[in-house]
């Protein structure tokens, strides 16, 4: 609970002068230190506040299994057989850009939800880059992060997924299941392709190490499969039933993510040289702040 005015002053100097270093006989300026510290983590707490990720908050109220998350377990099923004989570890980006691009592309839907969809999917993407820049920073997992980058970038800007123009086919297919159909497709297309071009044997080392293209197109390859199966069994009635589907599977991916933030954000205090501390400190407390929401 938060305490306002004179009632947090007196915990506040209680709790930051543990952090004042001071020399013998200084004692009495540690008040005053303090007292300053607290105006100005006053002032980077009213900048986070003031511009909270508006969008990401409206995509999140779609989530309907809070604290399950049940979407992070159904982008992807084990009864879609892989295209080869293992499969590359997943990051929290890559099946979130993967399911945007599949929405992009359903017939139907009007283009001011796709725009938010997209700016919505913007602000979690700066979220995850931080969960998993603190937490999954290792070699495994980088490979298939760059994957999810650069995948990100064609689709916010051009609504392209690699060279794929998402506009074309959503104008040319006019039901979702032809959608997954040829989206699936070109994925598997592209990933043989390379297969047959594979004169290093990179797709015989570990899938994490495969090349960007080949990651994204198993991924969509995967997740495409997976939401035909799902749609074959629910009997969606068109493209709108599926879009609320799908926004609510990447709101539970960005949910169960964001679970991690109040592990990180200390992290991003203490995680810098000395420095660059101060800065470190301030962007933690404007993440907190505008991730209070979240």
């Amino acid at each position: 609970m938060k305490k306002s005015g004179s009632e947090s002053k007196p915990f506040s100097k209680l709790h930051l002068s543990r952090f004042v270093l001071h020399l013998e006989g200084e004692e009495e300026l540690i008040d005053v230190m303090v007292e300053s510290n607290c105006d100005v983590t006053d002032k980077w707490f009213l900048m986070g506040k003031k511009k909270p990720p508006k969008n990401l908050i409206q995509l999140q109220e779609k989530s309907k299994s809070l604290k399950e998350f049940k979407g992070v377990l159904e982008f992807d099923s084990d009864k879609v057989p892989s295209l080869d004989a293992k499969e590359p570890p997943n990051c929290w980006a890559l099946p979130v850009v993967t399911l945007t691009s599949i929405v992009v592309e359903l017939p139907g839907i009007d283009s001011l939800l796709i725009e938010q969809l997209i700016r919505s999917v913007n602000e979690g993407l700066m979220y995850v880059r931080i969960v998993e820049n603190n937490l999954n920073s290792t070699a495994e997992l980088d490979n298939i992060r760059r994957a999810a980058e650069n995948l990100w970038l064609g689709i916010e800007l051009y609504h392209r997924w690699l060279d794929v123009d998402l506009h074309k086919i959503t104008l040319n297919v006019k039901s979702p299941e032809k959608v997954m159909e040829e989206l699936s497709d070109n994925a598997k297309k592209r990933f043989w392709k390379f297969r047959k071009k594979d004169i290093h044997g990179c797709l015989r080392e570990d899938p994490s190490r495969w090349p960007v293209k080949v990651l994204a197109s198993n991924s969509m390859y995967r997740i495409c499969k997976t939401i035909f199966i799902d749609y074959e069994a629910r009997d969606y009635d068109g493209s709108e039933r599926l879009f609320e589907r799908l926004c609510t599977m990447i709101a539970d991916i960005f949910g169960a993510c964001f679970t991690n933030l109040p592990i990180v954000i200390p992290m991003q205090c203490h995680n810098s040289a000395i420095e660059k501390r101060e800065e470190s400190v301030h962007s933690a407390i404007v993440l907190l702040e505008k991730s209070e929401k979240i």
